[in-house]
């Protein structure tokens, strides 16, 4: 009898142990059914990985990819846990990777996520808007403000001509020009431009007509407001900056 309880103990601390152990793998079209926590949306798997890491009861995970075909469910991150620290199954499923937390692998509070998503809307949470030349630009923006967290920059959208829509202010100088197509051409071919407007026949005023308005905003940094205090030090972030 106490042999057998001896062997139970160690059955249950080898459990224990494995359910603890530092696992780093992704297992591709494999689901953990059921347990569900809650899901978030994520951008790929690695990203699930770290939510699950950071989600206080969260063990493992499953993460339906883009290439899922049973319903509309894409970018879907279900945290899960168990009172076992195990999953109840895993299940063969294509088109959806499942993990386990990184708890156990002493893993950083706060990763770098340096990975950028091509054909990827991080949709809604906008609270500002600025044009950029390209989604580097974009990410050195984000990366300066301090209440940025995540962007999306839409490539190639100034190649996009919206009629009777008005960039209005921010202008750099205009030029008359015959059409829209050459207004654009001028902007993209001058670095400073960032966008522009271009006044058609059919505005109001003939004196505004065939005016091409380049236009640029800033983009860097800039406090509201600068005084003297005696024994103050002030300066920016050296996030973009290479040491």
């Amino acid at each position: 009898m106490q042999a057998h309880l001896i062997l139970v103990g160690l059955l249950s601390l080898c459990s224990f142990s494995f359910s603890d152990e530092c696992r780093t793998e992704i297992l591709e079209n494999t689901d953990f059914p059921g347990s569900d926590i809650t899901f978030l949306y994520s951008p790929d798997v690695e990203h699930c990985q770290q939510l699950c890491t950071q989600h206080p009861s969260c063990l493992f995970f499953t993460y339906i990819r883009a290439d899922w075909t049973r319903d509309n469910r894409h970018f879907y991150c279900y945290l899960k846990t168990t009172s076992s620290r195990e999953p109840i199954a895993q299940n063969p499923l294509r088109g959806v990777s499942s993990g386990f937390s990184l708890k156990s692998c002493s893993p950083d509070p706060s990763p770098c996520l340096f990975q950028v998503y091509q054909n990827r809307d991080f949709l809604g949470a906008d609270y500002r808007f600025l044009f950029t030349a390209s989604y580097e630009e974009c990410q050195t923006v984000c990366t300066q403000d301090p209440h940025c967290q995540f962007f999306t920059f839409l490539n190639g959208w100034k190649k996009i001509i919206h009629e009777d829509v008005d960039f209005r202010g921010s202008d750099i100088r205009f030029e008359l020009m015959d059409d829209p197509e050459t207004c654009q051409s001028t902007c993209s071919a001058d670095r400073n431009c960032q966008f522009y407007s271009y006044v058609n026949v059919t505005f109001h005023n003939p004196d505004y007509r065939r005016r091409c308005y380049l236009k640029r905003v800033i983009t860097m940094p800039a406090p509201p407001k600068v005084n003297k205090l005696y024994n103050a030090v002030s300066g920016f972030s050296l996030k973009n900056c290479k040491v």
